[in-house]
């Protein structure tokens, strides 16, 4: 986020207001500061109860027809996008001959968002360095710069 702003506030919500079983069962790190999509300068807002308005989200969802399973599903996906702005990456040890590209720097945040996205690290892994193109009959996949790697995650 910009100096002075916040990012999504829900973000802001979950990470204050998540009970103690949330925070289990969504595996959220401790503070604002572990989560670069967070870790900006401005943690709070003025007039807004970051906790109270996550028992509103809740309270709308309810509101809304979505059962405990099916929030806890919506929340799981939030807590990943959490984990997927912490994966940051290097120069792929073994580019194959394709320069500039680039790979997972540390296995922790993307086994974390897998795990809460209920998908194989290596797939997320492909999905964030790699980029496949189809041409008649034949289909490439082609390595992503460290600028493509990051823009493709945020």
């Amino acid at each position: 986020p910009s100096k002075g702003e916040r990012n999504f506030h829900l973000f802001y919500h979950m990470l204050s207001g998540a009970s103690k079983e949330e925070q289990k069962l969504l595996k959220l790190l401790p503070l604002c500061n572990d989560y670069s999509y967070t870790s900006g300068d401005t943690k709070t807002a003025p007039g807004i109860d970051d906790a109270a308005e996550w028992a509103a989200v809740h309270e709308r969802l309810e509101l809304l027809g979505h059962d405990k399973k099916a929030r806890e599903a919506l929340f799981r996906v939030v807590s990943a996008v959490l984990a997927i702005g912490n994966i940051t990456f290097k120069e792929a040890a073994n580019p194959a001959g394709a320069e500039g590209a680039h790979d997972v720097a540390g296995e922790d945040a993307l086994k974390l968002a897998a795990e809460l996205l209920e998908v194989v690290p290596n797939s997320l892994r492909a999905k964030l360095t790699t980029r496949v193109l189809g041409t008649k009959g034949s289909t490439y996949t082609l390595p992503l710069t460290n600028e493509q790697c990051v823009e493709t995650r945020d």
